[in-house]
């Protein structure tokens, strides 16, 4: 599914209704492909809901560890959650007035030590992990509640912003950025005036989105000659929605240095503002090639009902020799969705290089215009010489329900060049057809390992039981990314029958990222209390993303004992490691935690320090998704149970 193919998707995400947007960013998610990679990255990341951007944070996660090898069609996949990849988010109600508080005593009382948490288990039998149906409203009250409980925690916070420590200073703004934490704003902005080197510091500020920060924010700007620390001041003021920021902005795109300059207009294109349009408009020609490269496709973003834009960039499509800005140009826009650009477009899939053609393939297939024309056009493609201009045409053909496209992406399965066998894998599993199994389980034998790796990917996105046994085989592939998603299928797909491979895998395998992998297919293939016997055996591994894995696939199994198991990590010596099971214990509702949490933060070890900075942050993520968080039935249960949510009920009601 193409950018463009991808716009009513995307719609969704300007809805005004939370719940709306939820809905498109899931749907992208489930889409999964590049395009869909990149919108959810522009448009998710900068939504004003918490929820949608915690949401966004993890499916991009997942879905955005590829790096493309040729031309989209081989990818080394998303296989182990690696420990700092984790998502991050916002958690309402901090440092907003009005809301009910903790006391904020040095420490936290009513809680357990870490001795104590370890060596506990939930009282009485599991509640139900299915997440409760929850209303916007009880979200929020939810989270005002973890606001309360949390704060003394957030204060150490903001007092950890002047360790001696540089990591702890940073991971502690990181962290209060997360949160949106207002409270640390004056002094987050007096570290920045006091000649503070540190990115996370405006970074943060741009986070918590406080206008009373921008005044420091452009003023530092203005004085520091650092390049970098520019780049994040720009990153930081386009967050903060005020007429200022954008005069700013303005300004900021005059500068000599061409890095700042591409910040800038990267930044503008990611607001989705089209005010934007008109401005960099006037300024197409007159920079270097990478800046202007840059400056396209933020238009691109903005093309949609500019009919400017289609104008100059339909002119300069006439006119530009060098293929890199075509194949730019032309993807902008088809973002337009615009029938009336049939005629401009259909000369460049005849285009002597193959990226614009592979390109003009995509737009005609994003525009409005009927199948007739369509299929017209993108009929001859299908005999094209190159791998990915035939691929996409038949992934275009195919969604018109020409039966050709299929035939000829058997064909390309037989052929003698690798490439056309790996694009008509992806192709296979972009279109999941009926029968798509079957041609991919021959790929999935192939003999050359970029054909196996497209062949996995795709049996991955069709989820059909009828490869299981050729994905049980694949396995023990001597190609890694083909293990990796092989395993990552069949835990998906639930293939019970994987299961006693699974372990045998995990005990023999000596790649730790497929051992990390392979830890979560176990979860999802097995019984919980056998699972759970095999999986404790690997919060001890060596390996801290075998660890971090460990850790997830307890929380997948949820039975009575995975709170004590996960508690042991809490003494893990990596950092990452501790944040996951602080995570997983909040997210089982032992909200105690909170305690072994306050002495982290205000542990004398820097280290531990930082640790409880990067954990906090995590559990703002679980707030911030508590509408589509799953198993989060004990946590709804415990902080509605808790005095700080009758307290931010009561406010509400006030409100």
């Amino acid at each position: 599914m193409t950018e463009i193919e991808l716009e009513p998707i995307v719609a969704l995400l300007d809805s005004a209704d939370e719940r709306l947007r939820l809905q498109g960013a899931r749907r992208l998610a489930g889409v999964g492909t590049p395009e869909a990679v990149q919108l959810l990255r522009a448009r998710g990341l900068s939504d004003t809901s918490p929820a949608v951007r915690h949401f966004v944070r993890k499916a991009l996660r997942v879905l955005d560890i590829d790096p493309s090898d040729e031309g989209a069609d081989t990818a080394q996949p998303p296989a182990a959650r690696a420990p700092g990849g984790n998502p991050t988010g916002a958690l309402v109600g901090l440092g907003q007035s009005g809301l009910t508080t903790a006391p904020t005593q040095s420490r936290p009382t009513g809680g357990l030590s870490l001795p104590e948490l370890e060596g506990t288990a939930p009282e009485g039998p599991l509640d139900p992990p299915d997440t409760p149906a929850l209303t916007i409203k009880e979200a929020e009250r939810l989270q005002r509640a973890a606001a309360s409980i949390l704060r003394p925690c957030v204060q150490l916070l903001i007092e950890n912003l002047e360790h001696q420590d540089v990591s702890v200073a940073g991971e502690s703004a990181t962290a209060l950025g997360k949160l949106r934490a207002r409270e640390a704003t004056d002094r987050l902005i007096d570290i920045l005036r006091a000649g503070s080197s540190d990115e996370s510091v405006p970074l943060a500020l741009g986070e918590m989105g406080d206008p009373k920060a921008l005044a420091s924010l452009i003023r530092i700007f203005r004085e520091d000659p650092r390049p970098n620390f520019k780049q994040a001041i720009v990153t930081a003021v386009a967050k903060i929605r005020a007429p200022a920021a954008e005069d700013f902005l303005r300004s900021a795109l005059e500068s000599p240095d061409p890095a700042l300059q591409t910040a800038v207009v990267r930044v503008m294109g990611e607001t989705q503002n089209p005010a934007w349009a008109e401005f960099l408009l006037d300024r197409i020609g007159k920079m270097d090639e990478y800046l202007e490269m840059t400056m396209i496709h933020a238009l691109g973003r903005l093309a949609p009902g500019h009919p400017r834009v289609i104008v100059r960039f339909s002119a300069i499509l006439k006119t530009e020799a060098n293929p890199r800005k075509l194949a730019s140009l032309v993807m902008a826009l088809a973002r337009t969705r615009d029938a009336r650009l049939v005629d401009t477009l259909e000369p460049f899939t005849a285009h002597r290089d193959r990226r614009v053609r592979a390109n003009a393939v995509e737009a005609v297939s994003a525009l409005d215009a009927g199948a007739p024309v369509k299929l017209r056009i993108l009929r001859p493609l299908l005999t094209d010489p190159d791998n990915r201009v035939r691929a996409n045409a038949c992934i275009s053909l195919g969604r018109l329900g020409d039966r050709r496209a299929l035939d000829t992406l058997v064909t390309m399965l037989g052929d003698a060049n690798k490439w056309h066998r790996a694009s008509a894998c992806y192709a296979i599993g972009v279109l999941r057809p009926p029968d798509g199994a079957g041609f991919l389980i021959k790929g999935l034998r192939d003999l050359d390992p970029a054909v196996r790796v497209n062949a996995a990917k795709a049996l991955r996105e069709l989820a059909d039981p009828a490869a299981a046994q050729t994905l049980i085989s694949a396995i023990n592939d001597r190609n890694l990314w083909v293990r990796l998603y092989a395993i990552e299928s069949l835990g998906n797909m639930q293939v019970k029958s994987a299961n006693p491979r699974l372990r045998a895998c995990i005990k023999q395998e000596a790649n730790h990222q497929v051992v990390a992998t392979a830890l979560l297919a176990v979860a999802r293939t097995g019984s919980g209390d056998e699972s759970t016997r095999i999986v404790v055996d690997f919060l001890k591994h060596d390996d801290s993303r075998v660890r971090a894995n460990a850790i997830e696939a307890l929380e997948y199994i949820f039975t009575r004992q995975s709170v004590s198991h996960i508690a042991s990590c809490l003494r893990d010596p990596d950092h990452r490691v501790r944040a996951n099971a602080v995570k997983a214990i909040w997210k089982f509702g032992e909200l105690r935690v909170v305690t072994t949490l306050h002495g982290m933060l205000s542990s004398a070890r820097p280290e531990e320090r930082r640790s409880g900075a990067y954990a906090l942050g995590e559990i703002g993520a679980v707030m911030a998704g508590i509408l589509t968080l799953a198993n989060s039935g004990r946590l709804v249960k415990s902080l509605q149970e808790h005095s700080a949510y009758a307290a931010a009920a009561a406010s509400a009601s006030v409100q």
